[in-house]
């Protein structure tokens, strides 16, 4: 039976001195150490090649109505100075050409 305390005292001595040192290295410990310097302001230049397409986020498609025509002829040139209310496109409408179509076939009906 002694030999069973004295085998109880020597686990419980070594674990306190164990238990011991490992809360004098934490108390006595340095923390690591933290190097400070300036900021220095620099430009990043570099170039990525990647193979594919690229797309605007906000890109705004605008299609041609056919309601408002085709543009027949241009009644200024590049350069000209135009007023206001001044009309320098001549469009073709749909509703023009079947007019334009149903006069012409009128008259010739009518001679």
């Amino acid at each position: 039976m002694k030999k069973k305390v004295w085998i109880a005292i020597g686990v419980t001595a070594v674990f306190l001195l164990l238990a011991g040192v490992s809360v004098y290295r934490q108390a006595f410990a340095k923390g690591p150490e933290v190097k400070t310097s300036h900021p220095v302001q620099e430009e990043i230049k570099e170039q990525i090649m990647i193979p594919g397409t690229a797309k605007l986020v906000n890109e705004q498609k605008i299609y041609a109505s056919p309601e408002k025509g085709e543009i027949k002829e241009f009644l200024v040139e590049e350069g000209d100075s135009v007023k206001k209310e001044r009309c320098w496109p001549n469009l073709m409408t749909r509703h023009w050409s079947l007019n334009w179509k149903k006069s012409s076939f009128r008259l010739n009906q009518a001679i």
